[in-house]
């Protein structure tokens, strides 16, 4: 299935597809700080108010 995208294999009511159109995954872990989280807190911000 590493061929085909989430949205072809599943059914359009499954879950999957909410998480797929809904979802913004972040890439965070233990080497994030503080500083780090507020720069990615201001860059979501900022894209987000750019799309309106």
């Amino acid at each position: 299935m590493t061929d085909k995208n989430v949205l072809e294999w599943v059914s359009v009511e499954a879950i999957e597809q909410t998480f797929v159109n809904e979802l913004l995954p972040l890439p965070i872990d233990q080497r994030w700080d503080e500083n780090d989280m507020e720069k990615m807190i201001k860059m979501i911000g900022i894209n987000m108010l750019n799309q309106q």
